[in-house]
C-alpha cells in the first residue's frame, strides 16, 4: 500500500501539544551516572520554552540520581544505562520518559519514570526498571534472522526491511529472566500492514509476527468505489525467489470487474504478459489493487493508495463526488477530533494536526474497518499508511456500510493515538490492552448509553449483538477461537483475567490473533466500564487517557496496567481532578476482575522527590 502523510503544520493548542528538540546533549548530563542521549528525539510540552525545559530536565535526572535503586543500578555503567525517549505533557501533568539499555541494548518496556505536576508539585520517580542477567551474544547471525523472518512473513518476495534488524532485549513480566531478541520490521502489502517479526536471537524461535495495520486536524476522505485494477501474478517454475517460490516474473492487468484473461486455446501462443516494470508502473496509478489467479481475493484488496481514489472531502467540506459514506466517515471524523481535542487537548492522532486521511467503499462487500499505522519507505522516504479505510459490509452476512458505526471509527483511530504514546505491541497482553483501549475509547467518542461495540452496522436492530460487549463481555459467544490443536471452539468473551484464553506454545501469530490480543481484550474493557459506572464515565477517560500516555510503554502487561492505571488516577487526585474515594472505586474495579491494583502496586511504590 502507497500512500503520502498528510500533515499540517499549525500553532499547537492544548496542554498536551509537543514539538520535536535535537537529542538530549550528553554535555548538560551532570550527575556523574551513566545516562545516554536517546536514539528518540526528546520531547517538551510548547507552553514551556527551552531554559525552563533544560530546567526540568535538570531536576529529572537528578531525581533519578537519588533513587537507591536507580543508583544502585547505574554505577555499573557497563551494563546499565538510561536515555531519555520522551517527554509528554498533558491531565495535568509531566512525564520524562527513561528507556533502559543492558550493555548497550534497549530492554523493552524496562523504563524510568519522573513525574511531576504542571504546577512544579508531587514530583515523583516510578523505577519500571526490569532487572535480570542474560547472555546478549547472539547465536542467530542477522542473515539467519532476516531469512527466518522471510520464512514466515506473507508476500516476503514483494516486502522491504524498513529499517535494518534490531537486537533488543524482552524481559519476562513474570520474573527475573529475559531473552534477547531480533526485531525485523518489513514494509507493508495492502492490508496485511507492514510485519514485525520478533524471534530468539539465541534458539531462532518466532516469539511474534505482528501486521501493523490497526483492525486526526483537517479532514480528508478519498472514495474507492468501483474502482481498481486486478492483478494476476505470472510465475516461473524455473526461477525462485529468496524463500524458494516460483519468482513472479510479470502480470496480466484487468479493471475491477472485467472477466481475468482467458487461458490461450490449445496449439495457440499464450498472451503476453506484463514485465514488473509495467505492472509496478501501473498499478501505481491504482486507486486499490486486487490479487487475480488461485491466491487472489475479490474481496481485500492488496494494495490501497488514497491519493489515486476520487477526492470526496476536504479540509472537513463535502465536494461534488461526496456520497453518503463519504460523508459519514467526514463526520466520524471529526467527531473523533472534537472529542481528542474538547477532552484532552489533543491536535489530531499525532498531537501535531496531521491531516485525518479516510478511504471509503474499499474492497468489494468488505466487512472489516482499520487503522493503518504508517512505516516509512526506504527507497522513497515516503510515510506508507496513517489512513482510516471502510469497507461497503455484506448484506448476505447482515452487515451494512462500515462508516454507520461511530464507535467502530473511534476504535480504529484511537490507534493511531497509541501509536505515537504507549506504543503498545498488537501482540499478547499488550496488545490486548491496545484492542481495550480502542474500544473504551470508541464507546466514549460515541457518547451513548450503549456498551455494545459495532450494533449499529447489523442490518436487523432485532438482531444485532455486536462485536464485543464491555457491560458484560460473556454474553457475546466467540467463534473464531481455536485451541493448540487447531480446532475451532466457541468461548465466551472473558470477564475476568482468570479466563484469560492463553497460547500455551507462546507464539503470537495470524494464526492465533497474537495470541488472541481481542478475545481477551474485554478483560481490561469490562474493567473500565466497572470505573466509569462507579464514578462517571467523564473521570473514568481521563484516568485511562494519563494511564495510555504518560504511565503505559509498548510491554505493559495486564498486571502492570492495572497496577499504572491505579497510579495515574492517584496523580489526578494530587491535582484535585478526582478524589480518594475515586481511586478506591478503581481498585475495587480491578480487584472485580482479579487484578487487584493496590496489593501489587505495593513493592513498586514511587519514589516521591522534595525539590528545595
Amino acid at each position: 500500500m502507497n500512500s503520502k502523510k498528510n500533515s499540517k503544520n499549525s500553532n499547537k493548542t492544548g496542554t498536551e501539544a509537543i514539538q520535536k528538540l535535537s537529542p538530549l546533549s550528553i554535555a548538560i548530563l551532570s550527575t556523574g551516572l551513566s545516562f545516554i542521549a536517546s536514539p528518540v528525539s526528546l520531547t517538551w510540552a510548547s507552553n514551556l520554552d527551552e531554559f525552563q525545559a533544560s530546567k526540568v530536565n535538570s531536576k529529572a535526572l537528578n531525581a533519578l540520581s537519588q533513587d537507591p535503586g536507580i543508583k544502585s543500578l547505574l554505577n555499573d555503567s557497563a551494563t546499565h544505562r538510561l536515555g531519555v525517549s520522551q517527554r509528554i505533557a498533558g491531565s495535568g501533568s509531566i512525564t520524562t520518559k527513561f528507556r533502559h539499555f543492558y550493555k548497550g541494548i534497549e530492554v523493552m518496556g524496562s523504563m524510568a519514570y519522573y513525574r511531576q505536576n504542571q504546577d512544579g508539585t508531587n514530583a515523583e520517580v516510578d523505577n519500571r526498571i526490569a532487572l535480570f542477567d542474560l547472555n546478549t551474544n547472539p547465536s542467530v547471525d542477522m542473515d539467519a534472522a532476516v531469512a527466518i523472518a522471510r520464512s514466515v512473513t506473507p508476500g516476503a518476495q514483494n516486502r522491504k526491511f524498513t529499517r535494518m534488524p534490531e537486537l533488543k532485549v524482552l524481559p519476562d513480566s513474570e520474573g527475573n529472566s529475559a531473552r534477547l531478541v531480533y526485531i525485523l520490521n518489513l514494509s507493508p502489502i495492502g492490508f496485511d500492514g507492514g510485519r514485525e517479526v520478533m524471534l530468539n536471537a539465541h534458539t531462532g524461535e518466532i516469539i511474534a509476527n505482528n501486521s501493523l495495520a490497526e483492525s486526526i486536524a483537517p479532514v480528508e476522505v478519498h472514495s474507492a468505489r468501483n474502482t481498481g485494477l486486478t492483478l494476476t501474478p505470472v510465475f516461473d517454475k524455473t526461477q525462485l525467489d529468496a524463500d524458494g517460490n516460483p519468482a513472479i516474473t510479470g502480470c496480466y492487468l484487468s479493471n475491477l470487474g472485467d472477466p481475468a484473461p482467458a487461458p490461450a486455446a490449445p496449439g495457440a501462443p499464450a498472451p503476453t504478459p506484463l514485465s514488473m516494470d509495467q505492472c509496478n508502473a501501473s498499478f501505481s496509478q491504482a486507486c486499490q489493487v486486487f490479487l487475480g489467479g488461485d491466491t487472489g481475493d475479490s474481496t481485500s484488496p492488496v494494495m490501497v493508495t488514497p491519493q489515486n481514489c476520487l477526492l470526496s472531502v476536504q479540509d472537513s467540506k463535502a465536494l461534488a463526488a461526496a456520497d453518503d459514506a463519504a460523508n459519514r466517515a467526514n463526520a466520524n471524523s471529526q467527531l473523533v477530533l472534537n472529542y481528542y481535542q474538547n477532552t484532552f487537548g489533543r491536535n489530531s492522532y499525532d498531537n501535531q494536526g496531521a491531516t485525518l486521511v479516510s478511504v471509503v467503499h474499499v474492497g468489494q462487500s468488505m466487512v472489516n474497518a482499520f487503522w493503518m499505522v504508517g512505516q516509512t519507505d526506504p527507497d522513497t522516504n515516503q510515510v506508507i499508511g496513517n489512513f482510516m479505510s471502510y469497507g461497503d459490509g455484506d448484506a448476505s452476512e447482515g452487515i451494512g456500510d462500515m462508516t454507520l458505526a461511530i464507535d467502530v471509527a473511534g476504535h480504529e483511530m484511537t490507534h493511531g493515538v497509541t501509536s505515537q504514546t504507549a506504543k503498545l505491541s498488537m501482540s499478547g497482553d499488550p496488545g490486548a490492552l491496545n484492542e481495550a483501549n480502542s474500544d473504551f475509547f470508541g464507546k466514549m467518542i460515541e457518547n451513548q448509553n450503549n456498551w455494545i461495540l459495532g450494533q449499529q452496522l447489523y442490518l436487523d436492530p432485532a438482531n444485532a449483538p455486536g462485536f464485543r460487549r464491555l457491560d458484560n463481555p460473556s454474553l457475546i459467544i466467540d467463534k473464531d477461537i481455536a485451541d493448540d490443536n487447531g480446532n475451532q471452539v466457541s468461548v465466551a468473551y472473558p470477564n475476568q483475567y482468570s479466563d484469560l484464553y492463553a497460547v500455551k506454545s507462546g507464539q503470537c501469530t495470524d494464526d492465533n490473533d497474537h495470541c488472541w490480543i481481542h478475545h481477551n481484550s474485554t478483560i481490561y474493557s469490562h474493567g473500565l466500564y466497572l470505573i466509569s459506572q462507579a464514578i462517571s464515565k467523564e473521570k473514568a477517560q481521563q484516568i485511562q487517557y494519563l494511564a495510555l500516555t504518560q504511565y503505559w510503554n509498548d510491554q505493559t502487561s495486564f498486571k502492570t496496567a492495572t497496577q499504572l492505571t491505579y497510579s495515574a488516577c492517584q496523580r489526578l487526585q494530587s491535582q484535585g481532578t478526582v478524589t480518594q474515594s475515586d481511586c478506591d472505586a478503581v481498585n475495587t474495579a480491578f480487584t472485580q476482575i482479579g487484578l487487584p491494583p493496590t496489593a501489587a502496586a505495593a513493592s513498586a511504590k514511587p519514589t516521591h522527590v522534595a525539590h528545595r
